[in-house]
């Protein structure tokens, strides 16, 4: 049956390439017990490019199928409201030539119960939560507001951070205050920042033994050709 429902998938062109949870009644009742909302409810009226209403049902069904956990739908859920407020420009990422994607960082006592990851290897793979959550997003990003590559998605190469970005911070072995606290939060209030990010980089250094001298080649790389920073 599972080959079936990934078979009729494919042939759909619903989900984003790698095989799906199938969203049976008995998975969706079992994601519903983490939510208080009307199925019918919309959570905003229009996700870019299709325009289309996003509902608490969608975004259930999203989550079954990205492999969430129940517990794992209220992050989904404030993620949606955070991308798809009018400042965000979703439509205009889900359009561009670039390879960018929403990258979720969760901040917060909630993060660390369902077991967000921030530590080794954030950015997976390894952390069911980290990447079911923000696969989620991908999803209703794909079906409902119609990012389709070669599609509304003019993006060339689009990139792998495009399957899912979600984390937490490292808040036990950090000596600075989270993101949220650093926008005025508390630190245990259970926060969720979106920002629209390229892949990953890596700065390495194993050679300097200044902080001067570190920090001016973190400057350098962030300066790189490239980088939207460099030609704005």
């Amino acid at each position: 049956a599972f080959d079936r429902v990934a078979a009729r998938f494919d042939e759909l062109h619903i989900g984003d390439g790698l095989p799906c949870v199938p969203p049976t009644a008995a998975r969706f009742a079992r994601m519903r017990e983490y939510c208080p909302f009307d199925p019918a409810e919309v959570i905003m009226q229009g996700i870019g490019p299709s325009g289309a209403p996003v509902t608490v049902r969608d975004v259930l069904i999203a989550s079954v199928m990205a492999g969430c956990k129940p517990e794992y739908l209220p992050v989904v859920i404030g993620a949606v409201e955070v991308i798809t407020r009018e400042a965000f420009n979703l439509g205009g990422v889900q359009c561009t030539m670039h390879g960018v994607a929403p990258l979720l960082i969760v901040n917060g006592p909630y993060a660390k119960q369902i077991g967000l990851h921030g530590g080794n290897g954030c950015f997976g793979p390894g952390f069911r939560a980290n990447t079911s959550v923000g696969r989620a997003i991908r999803l209703l990003l794909l079906n409902v507001g119609d990012g389709i590559p070669g599609g509304s998605s003019a993006t060339i190469f689009s990139s792998p951070i495009r399957y899912s970005a979600c984390l937490t911070e490292n808040s036990e072995l950090s000596p600075w205050p989270s993101l949220a606290e650093s926008r005025g939060h508390k630190a245990d209030d259970n926060v969720i920042s979106a920002v629209m990010v390229e892949a990953p980089r890596l700065h390495f250094d194993d050679v300097s033994t200044e902080p001067e001298r570190l920090l001016r080649g973190i400057a350098d790389s962030m300066t790189s050709t490239g980088s939207w920073h460099m030609w704005f």
